[in-house]
């Protein structure tokens, strides 16, 4: 994801890169919200639930910020 942003930086109109960037910010930290809370989950011992409609109970404060 990283490199697919730096790519975006150097190929993309200036004035179309920050909504790239942007939204690639906004998508990267939600699947590391997912992530986070996968690991956290299965390492109590608890069997995840994953909702595709609401993740809310997932999501961190940052998310909710570049949200």
């Amino acid at each position: 994801r990283e490199k697919l942003m730096a790519f975006a930086e150097c190929t993309k109109m200036r004035a179309q890169s920050y909504v790239y960037l942007r939204n690639m910010s906004l998508f990267r930290q939600y699947v590391v919200d997912l992530r986070d809370y996968l690991k956290r989950e299965s390492g109590e011992g608890k069997r995840p639930t994953v909702d595709l409609t609401n993740l809310d109970y997932a999501m961190s404060e940052k998310f909710r910020f570049l949200r």
